[in-house]
């Protein structure tokens, strides 16, 4: 509907679950393959992505990918081959060399192709030699991943992680600087952007979480229930919003309290999570108070990718 009636310029469709891929053939590439062939024909911009473990990909599905136009992937690992296979398998057998193959596959199978490698670590994850990952990748594939740190937050409250939130995760920045020196982009702790104003991608106004029942979310980040449904997508396929609770999401400025408004790093981080805002009462509280890295380090990653971003 939002394609036809021409209320947006670009369609930029994301596909998350549960692992999206086992249902690739029933519901992904068809609908990803309407999707694109609706937005041709109204001369709409069309991009695809979806978040996988990556374990379910093969050269027919890769083919697939390429004529739908699936480019953008988010895909995890919880550390280096010993670490991740203790964490992660596939009824009950070994998943890490699997994943490893395939992203190669991905890289070799698709133009122009963005990996968005998030690696999860605990409190012991980055001292099991995580480098070993980023060897696992031929150079000239290494362009298109993007290395992507973040801590499992049911350790958010450990000690290690509280005496490391001042910046000073050593191993976390060691590791950082090698991925960039070994031809990756990378960052760690949530992403920071220049020119955007916006705060998270679930704060633009066209952005919808489309649930399988027809709820609509704007967090990903929270259970998938009916108190945090913001709307309903209906037959005809437009959205009736919840307005009550879109401005209750919304209705603030990170301007409006005075932590964010003196911080000389609003202009990369436009303020907290309006959804935890929200859920605290509004309280404020910085997004980036308690992260393992620096902030100044994390410019430099930003300031690094760019300039691979040119040279690529």
């Amino acid at each position: 509907m939002y394609v036809d009636n021409g209320s947006i310029t670009s369609l930029y469709l994301s596909w998350f679950g549960g692992e999206p891929l086992l249902f690739f053939e029933e519901i992904v590439y068809p609908m990803s393959l309407f999707a694109k062939e609706k937005c041709y024909k109204k001369g709409i911009p069309f991009s695809n992505g979806i978040t996988t473990n990556a374990y379910c990909i093969n050269g027919m599905v890769i083919e697939k990918m390429n004529e739908v136009k699936l480019k953008n992937f988010q895909i995890t690992l919880d550390g280096n081959r010993d670490r991740h296979n203790t964490i992660r398998n596939h009824n009950g057998k070994p998943s890490y060399d699997k994943i490893i193959e395939n992203i190669n596959l991905l890289c070799a199978g698709i133009n122009n192709v963005k990996i968005n490698l998030r690696i999860n670590y605990d409190d012991v994850t980055l001292d099991m030699n995580p480098e070993d990952i980023l060897l696992s990748f031929p150079k000239e594939y290494r362009k298109s991943i993007h290395i992507d740190l973040h801590r499992v937050w049911q350790t958010a409250n450990s000690k290690q992680a509280k005496l490391f939130s001042n910046g000073g995760n050593v191993r976390l920045n060691e590791f950082m600087k090698l991925a960039s020196s070994l031809g990756y982009q990378c960052h760690s702790g949530g992403k920071i952007e220049i020119g955007t104003f916006y705060s998270c991608y679930a704060n633009k106004k066209h952005y919808a979480c489309i649930n399988y029942d027809g709820n609509i979310f704007k967090c990903t980040a929270r259970s998938f229930s009916e108190i945090n449904s913001v709307g309903k997508l209906q037959e005809d396929g437009h959205i009736v919003w919840d307005e009550k609770k879109l401005s209750r999401l919304y209705g603030y400025s990170p301007l409006e309290n005075s932590t964010c408004e003196q911080c000389e790093y609003l202009p990369i981080c436009m303020g907290q999570c309006p959804q935890n805002y929200m859920e605290s009462g509004h309280t404020m509280t910085c997004v980036y108070k308690n992260m393992e890295r620096n902030m100044k380090d994390r410019i430099v990653d930003l300031y690094e990718s760019s300039l691979k971003q040119k040279q690529s």
